[in-house]
């Protein structure tokens, strides 16, 4: 809990204990001493910010800091809800603690837990119109991918598409199309004419050449 947000902790964030009861315990010894406060109708938890502070503050002085954090991202990996409309309410909960996470972690961290969050970050802001927001975390999946996977690998040019896609959203036509034609080069080349992939960046294209009233 000291490596997300002190504010409305989802249960379902944390890992289930075993037995079930232990769990239980836990959180309402913590209660009693109100170091957490219990939101009973939400199923949630508020973390005391003085505990959430000087937590955090005892992680990093016995170096375990970033692999907590760790062990948060990869949970918030687990429970992450796709970016389905369907899911708005439950991202909207889980999106504070990702970014706090995401926050601590250092970017140049390239494990496939912290990639694959950022990814489903910029997913839901995506479908969320937060276009800004959703164009910082795709470039830095884009980047990611471009060192470990390679500027051809499928997932890259996705993330490139994902990135021009924001860019069309914020009505920069001649980035998103710069990034369009990229991918569709490359997917011709790589894919073949006529796979779905590459007939879709190719459609992402017209589209920005129609917007532009080309």
């Amino acid at each position: 809990m000291a490596c997300v947000d002190p504010s409305d902790i989802p249960l379902a964030l944390l890992p289930a204990a075993s037995p079930y009861e232990k769990g239980r315990h836990a959180i309402e010894t913590l209660n009693s001493y109100s170091f957490v406060t219990k939101r009973t109708a939400e199923s949630s938890l508020d973390l005391h910010r003085l505990v959430h502070g000087s937590t955090r503050s005892w992680l990093q002085k016995k170096g375990l800091l970033s692999q907590q954090t760790q062990v948060a991202i990869t949970r918030l990996g687990e429970v992450y809800p796709d970016h389905n409309h369907g899911s708005r309410s439950k991202w909207r909960r889980l999106l504070p603690h990702a970014k706090v996470a995401l926050l601590t972690s250092p970017t140049e961290q390239e494990n496939g837990a912290r990639v694959d969050l950022v990814w489903k970050c910029a997913m839901t802001l995506h479908s969320d119109g937060r276009w800004k927001e959703a164009e910082e975390l795709f470039v830095q999946v884009m980047e990611t991918r471009k060192r470990v996977l390679g500027e051809e690998h499928p997932d890259t040019l996705t993330s490139m598409a994902n990135l021009a896609s924001t860019f069309w959203n914020q009505g920069r036509w001649k980035e998103a199309e710069e990034l369009f034609v990229q991918v569709m080069e490359t997917r011709k080349r790589v894919l073949g004419e006529e796979h779905p992939n590459t007939l879709t960046s190719m459609a992402n294209l017209a589209s920005t050449y129609r917007n532009q009233g080309r």
